[in-house]
């Protein structure tokens, strides 16, 4: 082996072990498991007025929309327009879904409120 091999083959193992020993001291110190908070029943239970509140109101709001397009849809029916009527009713189709899911979310809160916080 010539000198210039030697020289490169001995400065790559330095700096192997070193970023070896460097990593080995990091994890060390790093901590085994990142600890989730977990978050205290009692203020999810305290949460409920606000989820609520947020419910009725966006609940609310969608169906005004779905009247009012509706209406729309049934004005564009009657006029002849029946491409703009079928752009509304799967508009009116997709709130309709918005509308379920919320719903069946807002339930499945309710069920759990019911289940674990107290009725004081």
């Amino acid at each position: 082996m010539n000198l210039t091999t030697k020289l490169l083959t001995g400065a790559t193992a330095t700096v192997m072990a070193t970023a070896i020993g460097v990593g080995s001291m990091a994890s060390a110190a790093a901590p085994t498991a990142a600890a989730r908070p977990s978050v205290d029943v009692q203020a999810r239970c305290e949460r409920e007025p606000q989820i609520t509140a947020q419910y009725d109101k966006t609940h609310a709001a969608l169906t005004k929309r779905i009247a009012n397009l509706q209406e729309r849809q049934q004005k564009a029916e009657a006029n002849g327009r029946d491409q703009l009527a079928g752009r509304l009713e799967r508009l009116i189709q997709r709130l309709q879904q918005t509308d379920t899911r919320i719903t069946n979310r807002y339930d499945k809160y309710q069920t759990w409120f019911d289940a674990n916080c107290q009725a004081g």
